[in-house]
């Protein structure tokens, strides 16, 4: 670990060897076009702070990293009460110089799969990233838009209006950050799909089979319908004039209906989408998957698109898919993920080494940015921080990957507690980032979740079979131990000097992801003692997690209302009540899969 914490670590720093402090007053500004885009220098002397910025991009780097030179220097001369007035505002003398690997830095929020954040809650992201040096953000939508004429897809959700777009937007655009329009407009269109005005637009109105048999209701509206193409253009001709952002993403990600002989119906699509006049003067972003799966179709793609190659878990072989978009010269970002969905706590192992990976791979083929998904597949039960560690190695890794290479399990709890909350806590990080190594714990690990997670989301999944082949009592109690551990080491958090509600926000968070966690270990114990199936268990067992479960459901409710907007807490609230059904009477749905099918 360097000998000074800043986050993203700069390319060059040199220390004053004497180790004197000097003030953090900035005395002069200078504008130097000699330093890369974004670029700064900070020297700081007995004189005062000198900034020399390549941009206004750079001033502001520059000014972050300050800050973040006497939030430390407060934090270590007052022995970690940040605050302490003997401190003065005083940093270490240095010369610091510094540019970022990506000029753009984005990160993508999921606002669809039921939680719509706060404005507030907004607001408070939007500062974190500025601390980190992100400078684009994405909301994903599907259905969560307050669309004009269709109210009957988001009237349950909650969704941002076009004043509330205007309040994300002013606040990024103070912190210097991209709001970037994301409306899938051909998958992932089952929250419009389900309903009876819209059911006809889908490939597959009746619904199909998808993985392990699982029997899914429609998802994909149908390129060759006019009704389609009418819809998804009116969303866009809404929706985008609100954004001054000059991208735009378009989704277009597994498209599972469309298959065989209709795959060009894909880059089609994209076609007439580019040419509609809210899309013609934007840079057209699109999921990268498809085209991995129809190499044939990338020669098609219309000027002016950006593919965004995504996976989210480590091995994904970003550098192939990378060099077969770059040979053609297509622009291309390279898409990670934080790792904080259907794990309850994270799976920051993976995190880490995906992260890594996409940057490594995005700086070698030339892709403009690297994105940073956080993703709520399946009810999105993971609380807030559970993020928090993955957007601390994005940040840092796609700033400058060589720089900040050296981040690892060991130190990114530590990292996590003194940059990610609005008082350095390191203790708190580390109870964080402790838990979200549980998943490590076990033999298990199918691809994109916790096998810790899967019988809770699809109690019909037996434990210890298929994909949780290798889970054994043992482990579990072993996990269990580590879990109390974890939380016992975050009770005594002294933290008040700075924005105490919000430590104890993610206090409760962190518990919150403990309790679920303790539960899901229970359950899958009690299936292991015998065959692994849930009617094998014995009622009073059941009903002692009905009770758990219960607590957990309270709690659950209580804090989701302190960071989103009411709409979608009774949809995610459903996977609970199919799980106390399911206890109650020892049975199970061999054809769920969430209330939307």
């Amino acid at each position: 670990m360097p000998e000074i914490e800043l986050i993203p670590y700069p390319r060059s720093v040199h220390l004053d060897p004497s180790g004197k402090l000097v003030g953090a007053t900035i005395t002069n500004v200078v504008m130097d076009d000699s330093l890369p885009s974004q670029g700064y220098r900070i020297i700081a002397a007995e004189a005062g702070v000198t900034i020399m910025a390549a941009d206004e991009d750079g001033l502001r780097y520059a000014e972050v990293t300050l800050g973040q030179l006497i939030r430390l220097s407060d934090l270590s001369l007052s022995g970690g009460n940040e605050g302490d007035s003997s401190s003065g505002n005083l940093i270490p003398a240095c010369r610091i110089t510094d540019w970022p690997d990506f000029l753009v830095r984005s990160v993508m929020l999921d606002i669809s799969r039921t939680k719509v954040p706060t404005l507030e809650t907004m607001d408070y992201i939007i500062e974190l990233l500025a601390r980190l040096k992100f400078n684009q953000l994405h909301l994903y939508m599907e259905h969560t838009f307050a669309y004009t004429g269709h109210d009957e897809v988001w009237k349950y959700a909650d969704p941002y209006t076009a004043d509330d777009i205007e309040h994300v937007k002013a606040t990024c655009r103070e912190f210097g950050i991209d709001l970037v329009p994301h409306q899938n407009t051909l998958g992932h269109m089952e929250r419009w799909l389900v309903h009876d005005r819209y059911r006809q637009l889908a490939i597959e109105p009746d619904g199909f089979y998808w993985l392990f048999g699982i029997e899914r209701k429609p998802t994909t509206i149908d390129p060759e319908k006019p009704g389609s193409f009418l819809l998804v253009s009116q969303l866009l001709e809404e929706l985008l004039p609100l954004f001054d952002s000059p991208y735009a993403h378009v989704g277009m990600d597994e498209p599972w209906e469309l298959k065989g002989e209709r795959s060009h119906q894909w880059v089609d699509w994209l076609k007439r989408l580019r040419e509609t006049s809210p899309l013609r003067d934007r840079q057209v972003m699109v999921w990268g998957d498809y085209l991995n799966s129809h190499p044939n179709l990338i020669d098609e793609l219309p000027d002016g698109t950006t593919v965004c190659e995504w996976g989210y878990d480590a091995g994904h072989p970003f550098a192939s898919h990378l060099e077969q978009l770059s040979s053609r010269e297509i622009p291309t970002y390279t898409c990670c993920g934080t790792s904080s969905w259907l794990s309850l706590t994270g799976r920051l192992s993976n995190a880490l080494r995906n992260i890594s990976e996409a940057a490594q791979a995005g700086i070698e083929y030339g892709s403009q940015g690297l994105m940073i998904c956080d993703w709520g597949d399946m009810g999105h039960h993971q609380q807030l921080p559970v993020m928090f560690p993955g957007l601390l190695i994005a940040a840092a890794m796609s700033w400058s990957y060589n720089d900040n290479s050296w981040i690892d399990i060991s130190s990114l709890g530590r990292l996590t507690g003194i940059h990610m909350f609005g008082s350095p806590c390191p203790e708190v990080g580390e109870a964080l980032v402790s838990l979200g190594q549980v998943h490590d714990m076990v033999v298990p690990k199918p691809p994109n979740m916790s096998a810790l997670v899967l019988h809770l989301l699809l109690p019909q999944f037996p434990v210890g079979s298929g994909l949780t082949t290798g889970l054994t009592l043992e482990d579990l109690e072993r996990i269990a131990c580590f879990i109390d551990e974890s939380i016992a080491s975050c009770s005594s958090y002294d933290c008040a000097a700075g924005d105490a509600r919000n430590i104890d926000y993610v206090v409760d968070e962190i518990r919150a992801g403990a309790d679920w966690l303790k539960l899901a270990i229970k359950d899958a114990g009690f299936r292991l003692e015998r065959d692994g199936s849930l009617s094998s268990v014995p009622s009073t067992q059941r009903d002692e997690l009905i009770s758990n479960l219960a607590h957990i459901q309270e709690i659950y409710r209580s804090l989701w209302l302190r960071r989103n907007r009411n709409g979608g807490l009774d949809e995610s609230s459903k996977w609970f009540e199919h799980l106390v059904n399911c206890y109650r009477s020892g049975n199970t749905d061999t054809k769920w899969f969430g209330p939307l099918g």
